[in-house]
């Protein structure tokens, strides 16, 4: 019973974060696109919610296998939450300084380096073994679900609600799926991991 309340509580953060974390995509965005800040600065947000992807997931796995893998999670999607109470708390100074919204969105881009990732390793902790696969297959399923539903999600608030309103939504649902996780039973599996040797790489 309580493995089976380990899962569900896993499921219901998984599910909340993930459409928490990809609405917030979407809706960084659209609301970049009605600043006053020239053309492709759009396309400047986006540029840098991906950035931080290239400098920091090549050390994601190394930090899953050397340390608690519950509390790298809990870290990084705080950076999540982050970022989207900035744009709540902060909405009228970023309206004025169009360009704090790229420190947002870096901040946002190192969360989901290790988020995703984070979540899968500790499915793999708390599945029974011998339904590893299973549930792998279940959470990645979850996670389509979860990504296509996001831009319905958005456009429905924003028929009602103003962008400030949706960022505190979605940092309502990152401080739940946080909470959620903290209640998790993971079992804390540490392994020697070795520095990469970028010599040893390249010779």
């Amino acid at each position: 019973m309580a493995a089976k309340m380990n899962l569900l509580l896993f499921y219901m953060a998984f599910a909340l974060g993930t459409i928490a974390g990809s609405s917030f995509l979407y809706s960084i965005v659209i609301f970049s696109q009605t600043m006053d800040a020239g053309k492709g600065f759009s396309g400047l947000v986006f540029l840098f919610l991906f950035l931080p992807f290239p400098l920091i997931f090549l050390y994601t796995g190394y930090l899953l296998d050397r340390y608690s893998k519950k509390w790298i999670l809990l870290s990084f999607q705080c950076l999540h939450f982050l970022a989207c109470f900035s744009l709540f708390y902060f909405h009228t100074e970023i309206l004025v300084f169009p360009y704090l919204l790229i420190l947002v969105a870096i901040t946002n881009g190192m969360g989901m380096t290790t988020v995703l990732p984070g979540r899968m390793a500790i499915l793999k902790d708390i599945a029974p073994t011998h339904r590893v696969v299973f549930h792998t297959i279940v959470g990645n399923l979850l996670l389509i679900f979860c990504f296509g539903m996001s831009p319905l999600l958005v456009g429905a608030l924003k028929e009602t609600y103003s962008f400030q309103e949706i960022f505190l939504f979605l940092a309502l649902s990152h401080a739940i799926s946080i909470f959620l996780t903290t209640m998790l039973n993971v079992e804390k599996h540490i392994t020697d991991v070795k520095r990469w040797n970028y010599s040893e790489v390249l010779y």
